[in-house]
């Protein structure tokens, strides 16, 4: 390759590879926000008389609104935006028309609906997210967390948890989403990415609740799941 092109031809990469890093953030954080505002909104509609789970809720929701407003505004070409746009803005207009959050399970057709459109909106999401690398290791495991926890949750407090669920849907297979985690954990382990002591209680509480997420048992334990979960993203939310 004559040395014009080639010179001409690396900053070109690089320039591509930045802009897909950039989009890969705003895009980890959209799908971040989503996974929490979908654990808060089933854990409330488990036990709607929890103000402070309604807080969550609504706080959660706060957040993603954001999120999904920057991923939106940036305009990316890709064409699975087209997909996340339109259905986001019919999530929106769902609950801005309705009393969604406070309703709850009072009206199946509108859970329904709601189930449809935001699981829409992840698929594409994700999809999307999948295409390029992530950002760093912490931000994979996070999502990895954020995916695993959310889809058991839904699924195991939730009647329409997995009704709107295709066959082929990647975060059903909770147990390849494991395998993952744990070879994100190995990677951890090699690197100094995270402290040795959080890197420890990650792995306990992690061992705590693995049998229990990928067993097919039929026993769900739901609530154990959250607060194991939940610790486990707070500590890599403290590195991300």
């Amino acid at each position: 390759m004559p040395k014009l092109i080639l010179l001409l031809f690396i900053p070109a990469l690089l320039f591509n590879v930045t802009c897909y890093a950039t989009e890969q953030k705003v895009l980890e954080q959209s799908l971040h926000q989503y996974y929490q505002l979908n654990i808060n909104i089933n854990r409330y509609w488990k036990d709607d008389t929890n103000l402070k789970n309604k807080q969550s809720t609504e706080r959660t929701l706060e957040l993603m609104n954001q999120a999904m407003a920057e991923l939106l505004n940036k305009k990316y070409p890709a064409t699975e935006y087209q997909e996340i746009s339109k259905n986001w803005e019919k999530v929106s207009k769902l609950i801005d028309d309705t009393s969604l959050i406070e309703q709850g399970y009072a009206d199946v057709s509108l859970i329904a609906s709601y189930r449809v459109y935001l699981d829409n909106v992840r698929q594409a999401m994700l999809k999307r997210y999948q295409e390029n690398p992530p950002t760093s290791d912490i931000a994979n495991s996070l999502i990895l967390f954020d995916r695993i926890i959310s889809t058991y949750v839904e699924v195991n407090t939730d009647a329409f948890g997995s009704f709107i669920r295709s066959a082929n849907d990647e975060d059903m297979d909770l147990t390849k989403i494991a395998e993952q985690i744990d070879e994100n954990l190995i990677v951890f382990q090699q690197s100094n990415s995270i402290s040795k002591t959080d890197l420890y209680a990650i792995k306990i509480k992690w061992k705590f609740i693995r049998n229990v997420i990928t067993s097919n048992n039929g026993q769900a334990s739901p609530f154990i799941v959250l607060l194991n979960g939940n610790k486990i993203i707070q500590i890599l939310e403290s590195y991300y």
